[in-house]
């Protein structure tokens, strides 16, 4: 069963090294992608059922719990 990844962090590059440093298609990741800020987080998780999301603790001032908690209730 392919897998999908979703990664969240206002920092571009924090998202490139996630993303260089695992060998996601050999651990059978076929959609890999990256959005920089909490509402285009929200919108990506809310819109595709990805398999994992790694997100930051601390978006733009938010809270990470509370992007789980509106995907979570939508």
């Amino acid at each position: 069963m392919s897998r999908t990844l979703l990664i969240i962090h206002e920092n571009p590059r924090v998202c490139m090294e996630i993303l260089e440093s695992t060998d996601w298609k050999k651990l059978d990741f076929s959609r890999t992608d990256m959005r920089f800020s909490y509402e285009e987080g929200r919108k990506a998780a809310q819109s595709y059922p990805y398999s994992l999301v790694l997100l930051d603790a601390r978006i733009q001032g938010r809270s990470g719990l509370d992007l789980i908690r509106a995907v979570q209730g939508s």
